[in-house]
């Protein structure tokens, strides 16, 4: 009897040490002919650094790093790539020259190779200005694109399919507000771009903090309706005079949180330049204070 509840233990506790999660990503690898002693890891896109990974005189690297699940980037050792750790990851990143560019193995490398992948995609399904295709032919072009990567993606499966198949759906809606920007207003009509831009939710909080696809296509939408409303109020000649005077009155409209921080935020390279810059300056003086 003794024996049979000593075994009934040991299963139970090795079941459930099977399903504790780790808390960390351990990542390995090398960096041939590193220039520097430590590789930054940056949260993407905001370039704020949140670990540094020190690298041994030969090149080689282990480190175990404590962040949350997302997208991360690298900018350093002739590197320049974007990646996607999670919690439970551990992988190993090989470069050895600019030409034959990151190797991953391991756990999470197949999303991490997807991104390499991706942006091979990208390029091959981009080849045409925005500016040159109709409707018809800007539609194609994106939905192609759409369902090679979403066929990459597919073979990853796991967590990160979900986090990148909503950075795949706002990066298709980013496109579809740039042809409206580059080609005319006229295109927001219509019901190919009406469907998809409906479906998008402009004010989530904690979405625009960390998906950078998100971030990119909500301050895009502002920065259009800005103009929209601009448009609307004064004559052509003076457009680009009133804009950010409008841009600033619906940014004090939005709640406390991180999409009107990312809009104040990106008010900071027109003090000096716009006729409203002591305006802009106070905004955001102001803005810092409360915060």
């Amino acid at each position: 009897m003794k024996k049979t509840i000593l075994a009934v233990f040991v299963i139970a506790l090795m079941v459930s040490c099977k399903q504790e999660k780790a808390d960390y990503t351990v990542i390995s690898g090398k960096i041939t002919n590193p220039i520097s002693t430590s590789l930054p890891i940056l949260r993407f896109p905001y370039g704020k650094q949140v670990a540094s990974i020190q690298l041994k005189r030969d090149g080689t690297f282990k480190d175990t790093l404590r962040i949350e699940n997302g997208y991360y980037a690298i900018y350093r050792q002739g590197i320049r790539a974007l990646l996607y750790i999670e919690k439970g990851f551990d992988f190993s990143m090989i470069h050895e020259s600019k030409d034959k560019g990151l190797i991953f193995s391991g756990k999470g490398a197949k999303a991490n190779n997807y991104l390499l992948k991706k942006m091979e995609i990208i390029k091959k399904f981009s080849k045409n200005a925005i500016s040159d295709l109709s409707e018809k032919e800007f539609l194609a072009e994106k939905d192609s694109l759409k369902k090679n990567l979403e066929r990459e993606l597919k073979k990853v499966g796991g967590n990160f399919e979900k986090v990148e198949q909503k950075t795949l759906k706002y990066e298709y809606a980013y496109d579809l507000l740039r042809y409206i920007k580059t080609n005319g207003s006229e295109y927001a009509k219509s019901e190919n771009f009406i469907k998809t831009l409906k479906e998008i939710d402009f004010n989530n909080d904690k979405e625009f903090n960390e998906n950078y696809s998100y971030r990119k296509l909500v301050i895009l939408h502002f920065k259009k309706s800005v103009l929209t409303e601009t448009v609307k109020r004064v004559s052509p000649k003076k457009i680009f005079f009133e804009r950010d005077k409008i841009y600033l009155e619906k940014v004090k409209a939005i709640k406390a949180g991180n999409i009107k921080s990312g809009l104040v935020a990106e008010l900071l390279n027109k003090v000096g330049i716009s006729p409203y810059s002591k305006e802009i300056y106070e905004a955001i003086m102001k803005f810092s204070k409360d915060h």
